[in-house]
């Protein structure tokens, strides 16, 4: 998909006609842009449908609370696209555009949440607020529910709205998703009023966070805010609560999100069951959705998965400190991390059993930080002749994170081969102190490079998808990066999973 900015414009006018006139000249004047997206109720009190111009852009808009019904005819005549009252639409660019109309409040929450619950969208545009934006604002009538959760499933990088007739300008700072996507509001006055009513902008198809990361300002999510009271944070099937967390660290961190909203928790109902490869008594496998890497002559199957813990919790420290192995002085001898050690031997020792030609290796990756939402470990195989380069090719992604990117967290690595002792203890400190990256190239069940940063003290916003960054780039598969650009169908990945079963089961240490 081409990396090339596309600009959309945004406008809350008066009426139709005068909305194609102000997108037609603004065009000729700033253009060229790939959409005009329309907000609030577009017809004037006895405005004309007849006769319309034609706009030279592709128009979008969606019912207010107005009877547009008199429109319909108009896609031909006047290059009009109307939206109702609830969806998704694909933009020639490639942009994802998602919708609800001022009558999708007819809709019930069920309806909305199963429409939005499977895609990322990069805008989306409504005629309310969302809901949480709204109560922030202490504005509780130009708000709605359904908005609410239609943005927290499909996070777009843009939410437009009017809130009211007469709308209102206000744009939010930038919020960002537990999972690294970001979000920006953008509120617009209606024609005529002293208040700016229309708004473009530049956007990239299939980016994430690098236009976003060039943004001025980050500020709590008000919709990780609004669920304070309504999380829970306990284990799954346990008794057992999450330890407090300190009040310093408090302040710093996102509210969590509990285990029946967290997609990593087997006990949230949609939990994606069919990609679970095995479960043991503290962890579980399961091939990963979007993978980095697909089949070949040698694998069966994608090789891209994730080992995941049961128990929620957002740091490795964490589950030691709900378990009775807290005083543990070494962090890889509990029993989670035991038992994830193990799972990372048999997985190994499988991509090993099933390369003829090639020789591969598998390469781990992790996260943990305080403000993040399931501790979990990545993994991909890959041809053990690719990593030579290894610490060549992450050295230049990092310099390019460091110099590039002002707003992102600097990077730098320990380097921790399997016989270095000092190395361990030192890797064993930065483990206890919750916030690191921690990047492993095992090449065999005895010979693993261990690279770890300590995110603890650095300051700025950590680029999430560095890791899997890295591996597109030693893979020679940079269109891979992006894991919702990249997407297998439902049938597929459960034929991806089975295969991996069938090849896992002798080496799995749960069996």
């Amino acid at each position: 998909m081409s990396d090339t900015k596309k600009k959309i414009l945004v406008l809350n006018p008066a009426s139709i006609e005068k909305a194609i006139k102000v997108a037609n000249t603004l065009e000729t004047k700033n253009g060229p842009f790939e959409a005009v997206l329309c907000l609030g109720d577009i017809l004037s009190d006895g405005e004309s449908t007849e006769n319309l111009s034609k706009s030279v852009v592709p128009f979008y808009f969606t019912e207010g609370y107005k009877d547009l019904s008199s429109l319909d005819n108009q896609r031909e005549t006047s290059n009009l696209n109307m939206l109702r009252p609830m969806g998704r639409v694909k933009l020639s660019c490639g942009l994802l555009l998602g919708y609800l109309a001022g009558k999708a409040e007819e809709l019930t929450d069920k309806e909305v949440s199963e429409y939005f619950s499977d895609q990322l969208i990069d805008i989306f545009i409504a005629f309310k607020w969302p809901q949480a934006i709204g109560r922030e604002q202490k504005l509780s009538l130009v708000g709605s529910s359904k908005v609410d959760i239609a943005v927290k499933l499909s996070k777009p990088k843009y939410v437009f709205g009017v809130g009211t007739e007469a709308g209102r300008f206000y744009e939010r700072d930038l919020f960002q998703w537990p999972d690294g996507r970001q979000t920006r509001f953008i509120s617009l006055a209606r024609q005529g009023t002293k208040d700016k009513w229309h708004y473009a902008f530049s956007i990239t198809p299939g980016q994430t966070e690098e236009a976003l990361l060039e943004a001025s300002k980050t500020s709590p999510n008000p919709f990780l805010e609004s669920e304070e009271n309504s999380l829970d944070r306990k284990r799954p099937h346990s008794s057992v609560s999450l330890p407090p967390i300190p009040k310093n660290a408090a302040a710093k961190r996102m509210k969590p999100v509990g285990p029946k909203n967290c997609f990593f928790c087997l006990s949230n109902p949609n939990v994606s069951l069919h990609l679970v490869v095995s479960i043991g008594n503290y962890a579980y496998i399961t091939a990963a959705k979007g993978p980095l890497c697909l089949k070949n002559e040698s694998i069966p199957f994608s090789g891209h998965g994730i080992i995941i813990p049961i128990a929620h919790v957002a740091t490795l420290k964490d589950f030691c400190e709900i378990d009775e192995t807290s005083e543990s002085a070494n962090m890889l001898q509990t029993p989670m991390m035991n038992e994830v050690l193990r799972y990372q031997v048999g997985i190994l020792k499988m991509f090993k059993s099933l390369t003829v030609s090639i020789d591969y290796s598998v390469v781990f990756w992790e996260i943990s930080r305080q403000t993040g939402i399931h501790f979990h470990t990545q993994f991909v195989p890959v041809p053990t002749e690719l990593l030579d380069n290894f610490e060549t090719v992450m050295n230049a992604q990092i310099k390019t994170n460091n110099e590039t990117f002002a707003r992102n967290m600097a990077l730098k690595f320990q380097k921790v081969d399997s016989e270095d002792v000092d190395g361990n203890e030192r890797l064993n400190a930065i483990l206890k102190s919750r916030d690191y990256m921690l990047i492993t190239v095992a090449t065999s069940t005895i010979k693993q490079t261990k690279y770890i940063f300590d995110l603890n003290k650095a300051e700025g916003m950590l680029d999430l998808q560095f890791p899997r960054r890295l591996l597109a780039t030693i893979l020679e598969t940079p269109e891979r990066t992006y894991w919702d650009k990249c997407k297998l169908s439902v049938k597929e990945e459960t034929e991806d999973t089975e295969a991996f079963k069938r090849s896992f089961e002798k080496f799995d240490p749960t069996i």
